[in-house]
């Protein structure tokens, strides 16, 4: 028959300090380390589960500076293939650095940064809805400026093997029916859309928007 050990007020009040602060699963290995530093006796996970259970506390993370990357897809609208790009793509995963605990989860600050870094992820997005991701006015003013003087200057699009031509990467996309950051790989990257098997490049504004400024008089 197994050992069971009391729980001991240190225990008590590590769980209590420490469950609502952290995800689930950070607790545990938070006090695994603590265990083993401090001779507390080995646990399970049922076990700490337990405990927390009896002595009512709330696995409600309260900590506002890390959001579950489930409520950002589901606030943003993003698509799945963009949410699985942030963990997967080592350009974008360097600056939003997600950590997974049971959830993936990711801090505010890094989102903000993202935003700023790349402003194209964020077009058509209410100042409301950033606001519930990034919960610092400041910032969203910050984003909503530079997805302005994105729009300001917007790049054409072209399909290396056919040579069709679009406004924007977001108007191609919706050629395609796939995500506008799906385009933007396939240009960053020079390499094909695997589900398409085409490869796009940037170029400089489309003629059609050029013939639109006004001409020279000797024109």
């Amino acid at each position: 028959m197994q050992k069971r050990y009391i729980w001991s007020q240190e225990e008590i009040d590590f769980l209590q300090s420490n469950v609502g602060e952290y995800p689930f699963a950070s607790v545990i290995r938070r006090y695994n380390q603590t265990a083993l530093k401090r001779g507390w006796p080995k646990r399970t996970r049922h076990s700490i589960k337990w405990k927390c259970e009896h002595l009512k506390l709330s696995w409600a993370v309260s900590d506002s500076s890390i959001i579950k990357l489930a409520d950002v897809r589901r606030i943003l609208g993003w698509s799945r293939f963009l949410c699985e790009q942030l963990v997967q793509n080592p350009e974008l995963s360097r600056i939003l650095k997600p950590f997974k605990e049971c959830f993936w989860y990711i801090k505010r600050k890094k989102l903000a940064r993202l935003a700023l870094l790349h402003p194209e992820l964020f077009h058509g997005i209410s100042c409301d809805k950033l606001y519930l991701v990034i919960e610092d006015m400041d910032t969203v003013d910050a984003i909503r400026s530079s997805l302005s003087l994105a729009k300001k200057s917007p790049y054409a699009i072209r399909c290396v093997e056919t040579g069709e031509e679009w406004d924007s990467a977001p108007i191609a996309a919706r050629h395609f029916n796939v995500s506008r950051y799906t385009i933007q790989h396939s240009v960053n990257k020079k390499q094909p859309v695997p589900c398409l098997g085409l490869t796009f490049e940037r170029l400089r504004p489309m003629p059609s928007k050029l013939k639109k400024q006004p001409r020279n008089a000797h024109d």
